[in-house]
């Protein structure tokens, strides 16, 4: 397996991912939301496979890459806490265009711009009622995300990206955006 092949790099993608669940944790169980817990759940969108960086954290602040190279493959992971109501639902949410032109840098193109609405917790509840304190999310964005319609080809690519989670109690967050683009 080269690093650079593509099985190198869904295999770098499937490493990144489990590192980052285990630096989520394991979900523990919470039997009955807090009835006082006013708080929402704490959000964040974890990137991996930028280049030259190592896991991005996305929390409170907005982040940008643009330039991205096509060959890039984005794993975006989703991670919704709350300790003390557990955590009902996490989602990655936003869109993803794909620019499309004239083959030779014609005049005549489109974007086709893709929601994205991704709900996926791939951690399970760990008893009978109640909810687990951490829920995931994950989704690969790679280049082009949309296909161009017949006699165009992708040019670029661009995103905006966030996580939404709510609690057992019904409090809901949002983190910032990651912004992206491809050339």
């Amino acid at each position: 397996m080269r690093p650079g092949s593509p099985v190198g790099r869904a295999a770098a993608l499937a490493g990144a991912a489990c590192a980052a669940l285990a630096a989520a944790g394991c979900p523990s169980h919470v039997d009955q939301p807090d009835p006082g817990d006013t708080s929402p759940p704490v959000v964040t969108l974890d990137v991996d496979q930028l280049p030259g960086e190592g896991l991005l954290t996305v929390g409170s602040q907005p982040e940008d890459r643009s330039g991205l190279p096509r060959t890039v493959r984005l794993g975006l992971i989703a991670v919704a806490r709350d300790g003390e109501s557990g955590v009902a639902q996490v989602r990655l949410t936003g869109h993803i265009t794909t620019v499309c032109r004239e083959p030779g840098g014609g005049d005549l193109g489109q974007d086709k711009r893709a929601a994205v609405l991704h709900v996926e917790p791939t951690t399970a509840t760990t008893g009978t009622g109640g909810q687990p304190d951490r829920r995931v999310a994950q989704l690969t964005v790679a280049f082009p995300y949309s296909n161009c319609d017949a006699g165009l080809s992708p040019v670029g690519m661009r995103g905006d990206i966030h996580v939404e989670g709510r609690n057992g109690a019904g409090a809901s967050a949002r983190n910032a955006d990651f912004t992206f683009s491809y050339s």
